[in-house]
């Protein structure tokens, strides 16, 4: 992955390796204070670890009444069944549920993922509910496009073969005074009645904000720990980190057309994270803002055109999302992508002085990114 495709959170959460670099093992997992500002006689543990959050599952029937799906009719019972004939639309079925998250007042896009079969309109209801809704394709809330959904972007569509590019979907739009969990089912129509299968959805309505424990609002990447078999790596920001490949380098003789090849190592890539801040708001939002530079082999380049030949590209990149904070659990929520498309990140969240440490990992892995105030 390219340095210039990082954003905060993931360089909050992915692997040293691929962030920038000068790397000193600390003796165990001891966090010892530097010039650059860190905590003192701090110890990676599973306290820095976040735990599974658990949400409140949202009454079927609040819910029912809280959602706005514009377009969409409302009836009492239940949708008809799937049909039995062979000619009835159908959709593609991952299996269990997947879980999608979304802001309170924002929107869910839904990908249908048909995989034959005419559509004209989709029935959909929350499981206990008295009523289900009823969606045709004239309803603003269906659209086509080319649509990449939070669905699509975890499974990824180029992994199966959809009818066409332009992927029908619908869009739910959530309450702004709920948050929790709930869960649906949903089917398509075809003109002529005939009913598919029911796929399954579940949706996290994420609460925005929360008390945070500091009243400092803006904060700069100080330097990053990772801790990993009891030994704990300190990685700095502004110097390359450089990887390595065994290649082979072939030429074609011009004369001869024989193919001689050198065997050697070349520096595939590299990357430089030079600055990186983030923002918090009081009103739930985070901004952010990602600095450095990454070097690749020049695609165009040939061995016989001597030593190996690389581009450059400086990024310069923000993003802006949302954020919750649990002062009971210290967990940190930093919500991003845009509306529809929503991902979450989860992290402890602990507070020293004049830095802030935002971690997570597991039993056998602890990543921390240290902070200083901007």
């Amino acid at each position: 992955m390219k340095a210039q495709k990082l954003k905060f959170t993931l360089l909050l959460s992915l692997a040293l390796s691929i962030v920038s670099c000068k790397k000193d093992e600390i003796e165990n997992t001891s966090i010892k204070k530097d010039d650059g500002g860190s905590y003192t006689n701090v110890t990676l543990s599973t306290d820095h670890v976040p735990e599974k959050r658990t949400f409140d599952i949202l009454d079927s029937k609040t819910i029912t009444d809280g959602l706005t799906i514009d377009g969409a009719s409302k009836y009492l019972g239940t949708p008809p069944a799937p049909s039995t004939d062979e000619n009835a639309p159908s959709l593609y079925d991952f299996g269990s549920p997947e879980v999608v998250h979304a802001t309170q007042g924002g929107k869910v896009k839904m990908d249908l993922k048909p995989e034959n079969g005419e559509i004209a309109g989709i029935y959909m209801k929350v499981p206990g509910a008295d009523e289900y809704f009823d969606i045709p394709v004239k309803a603003s809330s269906f659209k086509k496009g080319n649509n990449q959904s939070i669905f699509s972007k975890i499974v990824g569509n180029n992994n199966f073969e959809f009818r066409s590019s332009d992927n029908e979907y619908f869009e739910l739009e959530l309450p702004e005074n709920l948050s929790g969990e709930f869960c649906f089912n949903y089917c398509v129509y075809d003109s002529a009645g005939l009913v598919s299968n029911v796929i399954s959805q579940c949706v996290v309505i994420e609460s925005i904000g929360g008390q945070l424990p500091f009243n400092h609002s803006s904060w700069k990447v100080l330097h990053f720990f990772e801790s990993e078999e009891g030994v704990t790596t300190k990685t700095y920001l502004g110097e390359a980190d450089e990887i390595f490949r065994d290649t082979i380098i072939g030429c074609y003789n011009d004369d001869t057309y024989e193919y001689d090849s050198t065997y050697f190592e070349i520096i595939e890539s590299s990357y430089t994270l030079d600055y990186a801040s983030i923002t918090f708001n009081t009103d739930g939002t985070w901004s952010d803002n990602v600095r450095g530079s990454d070097k690749d082999v020049d695609d165009n380049w040939d061995c016989q055109d001597g030593p190996v030949q690389y581009i450059t590209e400086k990024y310069d990149e923000s993003e802006t999302g949302y954020w919750n904070y649990d002062d009971q659990t210290k967990v940190l929520v930093l919500i991003y992508g845009e509306e529809g498309n929503q991902y979450v990140d989860e992290f402890i969240l602990s507070v020293d002085g004049d830095n802030l440490m935002i971690s997570y990992g597991d039993d056998e892995y602890i990543h921390a990114t240290v902070l200083g105030k901007k």
